[in-house]
């Protein structure tokens, strides 16, 4: 099975295509020279087609777009994600699913900035600079979980390709694993596998 993940931003989708467990290949989709809107989505959108003939994915995962601070940027990346989990589904007839940061996060031992992180930033920083030094921070923690468990084959340092490559890994972790230990009892148990759900 195949795996393709997402981390979309309003500069671009970062993709990472996971096969038997592993990184396969990886990029990024850029969109940042692009203003509007239409203009993002069509551009992204018609690329990610061509990854999606070329890869045929089984399995498509998206980080979910949530609100933090900013409605505009929120409202974008929804239509971005929307785009890319239709195109999925009827591209290539993927099975599509989203997934909260945190959740796949948390499967690399990724925690929440610590209080006393944030305020050793916020002293020593405007309130603005601090919270971008505290969201580096946060993805130079991913890529070294990531980097450190997998030890991955193209070091890239765009940290939505890492993003991505996470994704990835936890869709391969939580789906494939998951459908290859119910086909495994399945023919170990046959019928009777039915008693167990």
């Amino acid at each position: 099975m195949t795996v393709m993940g997402i981390d979309s931003s309003t500069g671009g989708i970062a993709w990472t295509v996971v096969q038997h467990g592993s990184p396969y290949a990886m990029g990024k989709i850029n969109t940042t020279k692009l203003k509007d809107i239409t203009d993002k989505l069509a551009f992204g959108i018609d690329h990610f087609k061509d990854l999606l003939q070329l890869y045929k994915p089984d399995i498509v995962v998206v980080e979910k777009s949530i609100y933090v601070n900013n409605r505009a940027t929120f409202r974008t990346l929804s239509y971005i994600v929307g785009a890319i989990m239709a195109t999925a589904k009827l591209e290539v007839g993927a099975d599509v699913y989203d997934v909260e940061p945190m959740a796949w996060k948390s499967l690399y031992g990724y925690t929440t900035m610590t209080k006393k992180m944030e305020l050793l930033a916020r002293r020593t920083l405007e309130r603005t600079a601090a919270a971008k030094v505290c969201e580096a921070l946060k993805k130079e923690q991913t890529m070294r979980v990531i980097k450190h468990n997998f030890g991955l084959w193209k070091p890239e340092e765009d940290t939505d390709i890492w993003d991505s490559t996470g994704i990835a890994l936890w869709g391969w972790h939580n789906y494939v694993q998951r459908l290859e230990l119910q086909v495994s009892k399945e023919i170990a148990f046959g019928d009777k596998y039915d008693l167990f759900r």
